[in-house]
C-alpha cells in the first residue's frame, strides 16, 4: 500500500502506460529474447525442446517474428500432446495458443482468436503460471476488437490456477465489464 492506501496493482492500473513505458517494458523482454531462442535451437532432444519452447514462443513474438512464433506454437502443441502430466504442459499450451490467437487477430479471424484465448487457459496451471500469471497480450487485443464476454470467460478460467493473481483479476474484471481495456501492466508483455 502507498500513502493513499492504494495497492501496487491499483497504482499500476490507475493510468494507461505511455508509449515510452510500453517501449521500456518491451525492451526488457527483448533483452532475453535472443537467449531464449538460442536455448530452444540448442535443444538436442524433444524433451529439451519441450522445456524451452514456451519461452522461445514469447521471445519470437516480442521480436515481431510472427511466422517463427507460429511454427514454435505448432511445435509446442505437438510436444505437449504426449506430455500432459508434465509441470511444463500448461506453459507450452498457454504460450502456443496465445501465439496462435495473436496470429488469428492479425489475420482478422477474431472467432479463431477467441477460441485460442480460451484454450490457452484450459489446463490446471504450472508453477510459473500459478505464480506469475498468464499472458494478457491476446486478451488485450481481443478487447480492442470488442470481445468482452470471451475475455471475461478467460479471466474466470485463469482464476482456477492463478490464485496469487486475485488482486489483479479483481481490478481487471470490472474494467472489462465496463468496456475498458486494462493496462495489464507486465502481463501484457509476455
Amino acid at each position: 500500500m502507498d500513502d493513499n492506501g492504494m495497492s501496487f496493482q491499483e497504482i499500476a492500473e490507475s493510468e494507461p502506460l505511455t508509449t515510452a513505458q510500453e517501449e521500456e517494458l518491451l525492451s526488457l523482454g527483448l533483452k532475453h529474447a535472443s537467449a531464449a531462442l538460442d536455448a530452444y535451437e540448442a535443444a538436442t532432444t524433444d524433451e529439451e525442446a519441450f522445456y524451452e519452447v514456451p519461452t522461445a514462443i514469447c521471445a519470437a513474438y516480442l521480436g515481431a517474428d510472427h511466422a517463427r512464433a507460429s511454427r514454435l506454437a505448432d511445435r509446442a502443441l505437438e510436444l505437449a500432446a504426449s506430455r500432459t502430466d508434465s509441470w511444463n504442459y500448461a506453459n507450452a499450451v498457454h504460450a502456443a495458443h496465445t501465439a496462435k490467437g495473436l496470429e488469428a487477430v492479425a489475420a482478422g479471424d477474431i472467432a479463431q482468436a477467441e477460441h485460442h484465448l480460451l484454450n490457452s487457459a484450459r489446463h490446471s496451471g504450472s508453477p510459473q503460471l500459478n505464480t506469475f500469471g498468464p499472458s494478457m497480450r491476446l486478451a488485450r487485443e481481443l478487447l480492442r476488437h470488442g470481445s468482452t464476454d470471451v475475455v471475461l470467460h478467460y479471466l474466470d478460467l485463469c482464476k482456477r490456477f492463478w490464485s496469487s493473481g486475485a488482486a489483479w483479476l479483481a481490478i481487471w474484471e470490472p474494467k472489462v465489464r465496463k468496456g475498458e481495456v486494462p493496462v495489464f501492466f507486465m502481463h501484457g508483455f509476455r
